[in-house]
């Protein structure tokens, strides 16, 4: 979404639909805080790490950080090889820490070269642009499956490197559009604002 010529986030989202029973426990597990998932993060970025697992402990669940998934990997001797076996691995070693799913945090920083004329009102020619973008999926350790899943990506380029900010900025707001069931009587609010405005989250409806 774009706002005149300012800077705005951009999201994408969706989950597997959940039963009633399911909701129920979710719900339980809200109010009281108990009982919450393990969680294990494999992120291509450390700020998008960060802001998954001070969210996620938020809401009361326990996270494994990539260095404890890292140390399981070096133990079992498994070399990442940068293919789709990878993602087996990962889920293997995060199972041995006790985790039930795998967040994988995909953050790109793509460089072009641009035209930059009327990017933020200005006539600088032609020279780098960054196009970042953030991608995240909560995958279960048992199943394999991908339960929810979401994507960010800016309004327009950037005429300077990515600030690690933006990249927890992003990755919070993908995640907030993945995890918001909008079927379960909540809306997803979102004014775009970079950063962000008090208009942004998934809120009970009234």
């Amino acid at each position: 979404m774009t706002q005149g010529n300012r800077l705005t986030i951009v999201t994408t989202g969706a989950h597997l639909p959940v039963s009633d029973e399911y909701w129920e426990k979710v719900q339980e597990s809200i109010r009281t805080k108990q009982n919450r998932r393990a969680y294990a993060v494999w992120a291509t970025s450390s700020a998008a790490a960060n802001m998954a697992i001070e969210m996620f402990r938020e809401r009361g669940n326990v996270m494994v950080e990539p260095a404890r998934v890292s140390e399981v990997l070096d133990q079992q001797q498994i070399r990442l090889t940068r293919t789709n076996e990878d993602d087996i691995h990962i889920l293997r070693a995060a199972k041995l820490t006790g985790a039930e799913r795998v967040l994988f945090l995909d953050v790109s920083e793509h460089t072009e070269m641009w035209s930059r004329h009327g990017l933020y009102d200005q006539n600088t020619g032609y020279g780098a642009v960054y196009l970042p973008s953030v991608a995240v999926r909560a995958v279960d350790i048992e199943s394999h499956e991908v339960r929810w899943s979401g994507q960010a990506t800016l309004s327009k380029p950037l005429l300077e490197s990515v600030h690690p900010k933006m990249i927890g900025w992003m990755t919070r707001a993908a995640i907030i559009h993945a995890t918001c069931f909008t079927e379960r009587g909540y809306k997803l609010v979102q004014d775009g604002a970079v950063p962000f405005g008090t208009e942004w989250g998934c809120i009970k409806k009234e």
